[in-house]
């Protein structure tokens, strides 16, 4: 009786050390993929880095994780992270780059800029890579990570639900870019026309998000005409949802 009372003991520890997945809401929406040089090599992209990409992307269930309360050992202790080995192990992405696309060199190109977006006095890393699977779509992973006290990183999520003017991409041909601008999360790209003069670049659009609670949320969008000496619209606030 005791060792099972001690089994079930075990159970409940080990339940309650496992992370909150916390499962993506329907609306939730993000940036859409780019335009692919054919339809087999789309799906077979979208295939390889979605996959890679969902089995991380859980919140951290921890208060160090969301920025709540962390002791740092070292503040910028994310810039020792080599993301280009990272990312290749992280869901076997590696692999299946080599075994379908390419042997030698499956991360074409990466950025990585780092920046307290939390406020909290550690860094995070904004990456973005382009893989050998990508034609010149732009970058297919941009995401943000955090370095836990254990070592380890926590992709932290961005939501656009708070838009409500209509399509955020709509006119995006290309991967939206991921970068620091004075100090804020900003994701920006070119949208381009349609009909008579479809093909040109018309505006472009500037996201600006602020962290809220356990993601980034989108805090105002604004556009700029491009090739028009017309001041660009003033940034509109998104709504957030509450919760």
């Amino acid at each position: 009786m005791e060792a099972c009372q001690e089994n079930r003991r075990v159970v409940v520890i080990a339940a309650a050390c496992m992370p909150l997945q916390i499962p993506p809401e329907s609306k939730t929406r993000t940036a859409p993929r780019p335009v692919r040089p054919s339809g087999w090599h789309a799906a077979a992209t979208a295939a390889l880095v979605l996959a890679a990409t969902m089995a991380h992307a859980q919140l951290p269930s921890s208060p160090q994780a969301h920025g709540r309360a962390r002791a740092h050992a070292d503040a910028d202790a994310i810039r020792k992270v080599d993301f280009r080995a990272y990312l290749l192990a992280r869901g076997g992405l590696g692999k299946q780059l080599a075994e379908e696309f390419c042997e030698r060199d499956p991360i074409r190109h990466i950025t990585v800029q780092y920046a307290d977006l939390l406020g909290h006095g550690d860094e995070q890393a904004i990456v973005e890579a382009t893989t050998c699977a990508m034609g010149n779509g732009g970058a297919d992973i941009t995401e943000v990570f955090r370095r836990l006290p254990d070592g380890g990183l926590a992709p932290l999520p961005l939501d656009d639900t708070g838009y409500r003017d209509g399509n955020l991409y709509e006119g995006q041909r290309r991967t939206p870019r991921l970068e620091v601008r004075h100090g804020r999360l900003t994701r920006w790209f070119v949208r381009y026309g349609e009909g008579p003069e479809g093909g040109a670049p018309q505006i472009r659009r500037t996201i600006i998000y602020r962290w809220s609670r356990d993601r980034f949320v989108i805090d105002s969008v604004k556009d700029d005409a491009i090739g028009d000496s017309s001041p660009g619209t003033a940034p509109r606030r998104a709504t957030v949802p509450p919760g």
